[in-house]
């Protein structure tokens, strides 16, 4: 079941690959939400999800880096914070959860409204000069 659904209108830049990543993303962000909220894993199954949505939000943003590197996005050095606070907050759940202290609905809310927030404010920042082509 998706709980959060990648909407091309809302939610696009119009560049592929910062486009598609996202999407997977979302899958992930899915799972996890499928897990937690119907109680189908225990602790070992949370924590391989955990590991992937880290793992390849961390090589989302180095793709997202690498874009915005190469058109001069003004506000590269704010993205690349946002980046590196998202990675040590899902670090510092993980290693919460394998000493049995994470509140899974509160990750759950940190991870949709991140990412939401992430790709509504922070990537839509950057849009208009991709659609120029800068």
């Amino acid at each position: 079941m998706n709980y959060f659904v990648w909407d091309v209108e809302k939610y696009s830049v119009g560049h592929a690959d910062l486009d598609q990543q996202p999407q997977q993303l979302l899958e992930i962000v899915n799972r996890l939400i499928e897990h937690v909220v119907l109680g189908k894993s225990d602790d070992f199954a949370l924590t391989e999800i955990l590991l992937e949505l880290n793992s390849y939000a961390a090589r989302h943003f180095e793709t997202e880096e690498r874009v915005l590197m190469a058109i001069d996005y003004p506000l590269i050095h704010e993205q690349k914070e946002a980046h590196g606070n998202y990675i040590a907050k899902l670090s510092q759940c993980m290693m919460q959860l394998e000493q049995g202290g994470v509140d899974f609905m509160r990750l759950l809310e940190f991870v949709r409204k991140w990412w939401e927030h992430h790709i509504l404010t922070d990537d839509m920042a950057f849009k208009p000069l991709l659609e120029k082509g800068v």
